[in-house]
């Protein structure tokens, strides 16, 4: 009687403490998964910008080119 009574006991103390393991494991899924994604959106952000200041700049150097051209005639 109290055999069964102790397994049934554990069946349940392992159940819970298997869900509690299981829901903060998915907590710190999502929040390092949101993380990752933060990250990439600003990775994406950053190369945009770059791009950005590497067209601007060749325009600049561009107008350099022709203003120096125009100065030398």
């Amino acid at each position: 009687m109290f055999q069964r009574a102790r397994l049934k006991l554990t069946a349940w103390y392992l159940a819970i403490i298997m869900v509690v393991s299981l829901l903060f494991s998915g907590a710190i899924y999502t929040s390092i998964t949101a993380e990752y994604h933060r990250f990439e959106k600003m990775e994406v952000r950053v190369q945009e910008e770059l791009q950005q200041a590497q067209g601007s700049l060749f325009t600049s150097q561009v107008e350099l080119a022709r203003v120096s051209r125009l100065t030398t005639m």
